[in-house]
């Protein structure tokens, strides 16, 4: 399973880096904690289904596997 960068879900989702922060927190997004620092990650799968399930397309800018 391929692991991102919360910046990457936040242009995945096409929403600011801070409001991706600030829902991961929330468990509004499926993200997790790594490494023990404190910094946020997902799974690029999930983050599909997510936008599957709220019935959102990814930001077209991005394309796969690529990172900001």
């Amino acid at each position: 399973r391929e692991i991102i960068l919360i910046s990457e879900v936040a242009k995945m989702l096409s929403i600011s880096h801070d409001t991706c922060r600030r829902w991961a927190v929330e468990g509004r997004i499926p993200a997790f904690r790594y490494n023990g620092r404190g910094q946020w990650r997902a799974f690029r799968d999930d983050i599909n289904k997510f936008l599957e399930t709220h019935q959102a397309k990814p930001n077209p800018d991005l394309k796969e596997g690529e990172q900001q």
